[in-house]
């Protein structure tokens, strides 16, 4: 109920008010949360959000804009589209300078060797 208290439920979005509940409890307040093996609610398929992903992108998009500055927004939108199993590795690279320089080398040269192999074969 204290979070309730705290972060009221924004109805005038249609289908992110729990979504931003939970960004406003979780990052900004540092709230906590526990896993119970009790179902409190059912999900039913085929709903609002799972069927108008238009307005639930938008929505998001203006939580975004409310809670978050322009700064950490380009940030997290540049990097919300970087999916790869190398992002996995950076933690190890940077832990030894040298090897980092040479992982980006070795991943330079792949690159340029895969953009001329790619060209040929257009050809």
């Amino acid at each position: 109920k204290e979070l309730f208290d705290e972060n009221r439920y924004d109805e005038s979005y249609k289908i992110v008010s729990d979504w931003k509940f939970y960004i406003q409890t979780l990052i900004f307040n540092n709230a906590t949360f526990r896993n119970i093996r009790s179902i409190v609610c059912r999900f039913v398929p085929g709903g609002v959000s799972e069927t108008d992903a238009g307005t639930r992108d938008m929505e998001r998009k203006r939580v975004y804009k409310e809670l978050f500055p322009d700064r950490m927004m380009k940030d997290y939108i540049r990097l919300e589209k970087v999916e790869s199993p190398l992002l996995e590795l950076i933690p190890e690279l940077n832990k030894t300078a040298g090897l980092h320089q040479m992982a980006y080398k070795l991943v330079c040269a792949l690159l340029w060797v895969h953009g001329k192999i790619k060209r040929v074969r257009v050809k």
